[in-house]
C-alpha cells in the first residue's frame, strides 16, 4: 500500500527508506551483538568440534570431544548435576521471592515504598558482593554467621564454609538469590504499579 500526498505517491508503508532510520539508531546494538555475542558463539561451537590448542591450527575430530567428555570425564556430570540443581532451585525460587516482596511492598504508603524499594535494589548495584558475603561465611568465630551460631548456642566451634562442600552450593544460591533479587523486585514493583 503506497501513501499519497498532494497527489504525489510517496513510499509505500514499510518501505526501506521509511525506515531506514531506525535502522540507523539499532546498527551500533546489532554490530555489538554481533561480535560480542554471535560470532563468539559460533567459533566456539566451531572449535568444540576440533582439536585446538592455540598456536597451531585446528584439527577437525567430530564428536570425540564431546564423546571424552561424556564419559571420560567424572567431573563433567558434576558439574551438569549442580548446574541444573542451581537453575532448579535459584530460578523459580528467586522469581517467587521478589514477586512475593514487591506485593508486600507495594502496600505501603509511597514514601515507605520507595525506600523499601532502593533498600531491595541496593544489592544489584553492590559490585564486591564477594567480600560482603566472604565476612559472613568466614570460617572463624568472627564471621558474622559463626559468630551468631556460636552465641545461640547453636554450634560449640566455628564452621568453615566455603571450603565444605556440603554447605557450598547453598551457600552460592543464596548469594545468587541476594544478588538478582532487587532487578526480579524492580521489574515485578513496575509491574505491580501500573
Amino acid at each position: 500500500m503506497t501513501k499519497e500526498n498532494n497527489g504525489r505517491r510517496l513510499a509505500p508503508e514499510g518501505s526501506f527508506r521509511e525506515q531506514f532510520p531506525m535502522f540507523v539508531m539499532i546498527s551500533p546494538f546489532i554490530i555489538f551483538f554481533l561480535i560480542f555475542t554471535v560470532i563468539p558463539i559460533v567459533s566456539s561451537i566451531f572449535l568444540s568440534f576440533t582439536s585446538y590448542d592455540m598456536i597451531s591450527s585446528p584439527i577437525f575430530v567430530g564428536l570425540d570431544n564431546y564423546r571424552r567428555l561424556i564419559t571420560n570425564d567424572a567431573t563433567f556430570m558434576v558439574t551438569v548435576k549442580n548446574t541444573f540443581v542451581f537453575a532448579v532451585v535459584a530460578g523459580p525460587l528467586g522469581f517467587l521471592l521478589s514477586f512475593i516482596l514487591a506485593w508486600l511492598v507495594n502496600e505501603f504508603t509511597p514514601n515507605v515504598r520507595a525506600v523499601l524499594s532502593f533498600m531491595f535494589y541496593a544489592p544489584s548495584l553492590v559490585g564486591n558482593a564477594y567480600f560482603i558475603w566472604q565476612v559472613a561465611f568466614s570460617g572463624d568465630s568472627y564471621g558474622y554467621i559463626n559468630s551468631l551460631l556460636l552465641s545461640l548456642g547453636i554450634i560449640t566451634e566455628p564452621i568453615v564454609w566455603l571450603k565444605n562442600a556440603t554447605y557450598l552450593m547453598p551457600i552460592i544460591i543464596v548469594v545468587q538469590l541476594w544478588q538478582s533479587m532487587g532487578v526480579s523486585f524492580l521489574a515485578n514493583i513496575s509491574g505491580l504499579q501500573t
